[in-house]
């Protein structure tokens, strides 16, 4: 039976720039929340879209998720997704970020 999962708190985004070699540089969207307090927590799932495309999965983690490969210039939209140990789902957090 499903039941309310609360959503993440406090959620920033940021570009993080670096290099890769030969004077390349690489642009990561850095998501950073806080988690809710919930004994049945799993993980935090990202998507993120740009445009009209497709939703695609960006990761998982605690407190903190980078997403590789992002564009400078490029607007993205993020949703941040609460997972508990069942499977249940929140509705998710979104977040515009402007890859600049």
């Amino acid at each position: 039976m499903p039941y309310y999962i609360p959503e993440v708190n406090n959620l920033t985004l940021f570009t993080k720039y670096y290099k890769i070699g030969n004077g390349v540089l690489s642009f990561d969207v850095v998501a950073q929340f806080d988690i809710p307090q919930i004994n049945s927590f799993d993980t935090v799932e990202l998507c993120i879209v740009e445009g009209n495309a497709a939703w695609k999965y960006g990761g998982n983690g605690n407190g903190q998720i980078s997403i590789s490969g992002c564009e400078l210039g490029h607007t993205y939209e993020v949703k941040a997704i609460v997972k508990d140990v069942h499977g249940n789902t929140s509705q998710g957090v979104y977040k515009v970020h402007y890859c600049g």
